[in-house]
């Protein structure tokens, strides 16, 4: 029991971490569990989940309930007095970060061999995430998309984002692009995937869309947004 006086967070409020999680709270007492994310983790349930980027991956903070759930309040100070940065997400099977890193992740996999030259597109596009020593991002917005490779990438996040939005998970695009940048090494000076999709047109984005599932027939489902700019 968490009791914090005059404080904005409930005067009774249960706390909860790990993994199994708490059943919703009884009577006016919420419950917030507070666990970690990743790929493959899921929400554990409880009034409200907070889950928590992994140390050293970032501050992201998703607040699994709808903004007007009785304990969101609490649940959204909580993760600014950890120095957390909260976005709100719809409850379901996954976090939002996960399903963006699970895209990402997918390709990699389908690349097989080509997944070391991925890499180097990504960090020169200006991303986090892939260990390679002695590249430097590129700030100056040449080249983009003239690399196959980056394309591919930013196409299945860009269209796992709008699969995200589509299905409510998330209220706005801007939610997306600050899980992306937050959580999945996206470059914050382009504003996150969603932002850049608007700026390349989406029209192109879906043709680079079109060329993933090409490749990989079965592995993809291409979101409404995408699909609507090809028609």
């Amino acid at each position: 029991m968490l009791r914090t006086g005059g404080s904005d967070l409930s005067p009774d409020l249960v706390l909860t971490t790990g993994a199994a999680g708490r059943g919703a709270g009884q009577g006016d007492v919420p419950i917030v569990h507070v666990q970690e994310t990743g790929p493959d983790a899921r929400p554990a349930g409880g009034d409200v989940t907070i889950g928590l980027a992994p140390p050293g991956t970032g501050k992201l903070a998703e607040i699994v309930a709808p903004p007007d759930a009785p304990a969101a309040p609490a649940a959204l100070s909580l993760a600014r007095r950890l120095g957390r940065v909260p976005v709100f997400i719809a409850p379901g099977r996954a976090f939002l970060s996960g399903r963006l890193l699970g895209a990402l992740r997918r390709h990699g996999r389908n690349l097989g061999a080509g997944g070391d030259r991925l890499a180097a597109a990504w960090v020169s596009f200006g991303g986090a995430g892939f260990a390679l020593p002695h590249t430097a991002p590129d700030r100056s917005g040449a080249g983009q998309g003239a690399d196959p490779l980056l394309n591919g990438l930013l196409a299945v996040l860009i269209n796992e984002g709008a699969l995200a939005l589509e299905e409510g998970c998330v209220a706005d695009p801007a939610s997306i692009d600050v899980v992306a940048v937050t959580a999945c090494g996206f470059p914050r000076w382009r504003g996150g995937p969603m932002h850049y999709a608007e700026a390349m047109g989406i029209g192109v984005v879906s043709e680079w869309m079109e060329d993933v599932m090409g490749k990989w027939p079965g592995s993809w489902r291409m979101s409404e947004l995408l699909r609507r700019s090809r028609t």
